[in-house]
């Protein structure tokens, strides 16, 4: 019995011994899957970044007890390669050939749980949230106004990215992005905030800002912001009635916001030009201009022909802040 007991004791201790014994990482074996992973993180292509971080992974896991420079690189390139995969599957989801928007977003947000401010993940969602709701998908609107607003302020910040994608460069993407951010505007139901954005796109270097279509939205952003509640704030406070100094001064901001329709209509007119693809709406947009002028300015619509030549002369007045009216903005200004 005491034999036993003591083979059982030498037993236990020799097993004991074996748990405790430090792994030799040292070994040939793991030096040789070492160097597999080294040569193949060499390959240019796509195949080859694959294996190389199938091998690094695997030598992570077979030596996770060992901790040294050669873990240490290959948990690097793990991490490195599974980054440039996620923005990757976020690029392809956004604007890919077949996109999904949905998984766009998921991606995204998990990018932008870690780093907030990475501007390439912003652009791409801002590019999927503005091209869903063009095909009448409003899901991702206002998380793609919000991710449009931080887009801005951090380009116009001069942060830099790796990557403008889908955009050419800084400049077309901050062109770009204001007029996503307007239209979701229009989308959210605040038009009042799309004027200003339609408005600095004009003054961005970018295609935007030579479209047609954006002018048209400005107007649109006018008329539904302030002309329209305009209009029938003046008609319950003075139609029907005598007229009055207060009258006379609405009269006159109304007039200010018209100014701007007209504007922007006559600036969408000018950079269609010949343009066989806009021929068609451009007489649409034209009895439109005609319309606002004639109410602005009379029937007989003077200087109509010279202001529509001249569009592009003029500077694009800024957006129209509405004031409170008090018995001196109505006063007569001495000369």
């Amino acid at each position: 019995m005491r034999f036993a007991a003591l083979a059982t004791l030498v037993l236990a201790l020799s097993a004991a011994a074996q748990e405790a014994a430090p792994v030799n990482c040292l070994n040939e074996p793991r030096n040789l899957a070492y160097n597999d992973f080294y040569n193949a993180k060499k390959a240019a292509d796509a195949a080859g970044q694959q294996r190389a971080y199938e091998l690094a992974k695997a030598f992570v896991e077979n030596w996770t007890s060992c901790s040294d420079q050669y873990t240490e690189a290959a948990k690097r390139f793990i991490g490195l390669y599974e980054n440039a995969m996620e923005r990757y599957n976020l690029a392809q989801n956004a604007f890919g050939a077949k996109p999904d928007r949905a998984k766009a977003f998921e991606i995204g947000r998990k990018i932008l749980a870690t780093d907030p401010d990475n501007l390439p993940a912003l652009l791409a969602l801002v590019y999927a949230g503005q091209s869903e709701a063009t095909a009448k998908n409003e899901t991702f609107a206002a998380e793609a106004l919000g991710d449009a607003k931080k887009a801005i302020a951090l380009i116009e910040a001069g942060k830099d990215s790796a990557s403008w994608s889908p955009f050419k460069n800084r400049e077309e993407a901050l062109s770009f992005v204001t007029l996503y951010a307007a239209n979701l505007s229009l989308v959210a139901k605040n038009p009042a905030a799309a004027v200003p954005l339609y408005v600095k796109v004009a003054s961005i270097a970018g295609p935007p800002g030579r479209d047609p279509s954006m002018f048209l939205r400005l107007a649109a952003a006018y008329q539904q912001s302030q002309l329209d509640p305009m209009q029938r704030d003046y008609n319950e406070k003075f139609g029907g009635k005598p007229v009055s100094a207060e009258g006379k001064w609405s009269i006159d901001q109304v007039d200010q916001v018209i100014d701007r329709i007209i504007d922007a209509y006559a600036r969408a007119i000018s950079l269609a030009g010949d343009n066989a693809r806009y021929a068609e709406a451009k007489t649409a947009w034209t009895d439109a201009l005609k319309t606002y002028y004639k109410f602005r300015f009379g029937d007989s619509m003077p200087g109509f022909d010279d202001y529509l030549a001249n569009t592009a002369a003029r500077s694009l007045p800024e957006p129209y802040v509405p004031k409170p009216y008090t018995p001196e903005s109505a006063a007569p200004k001495r000369r």
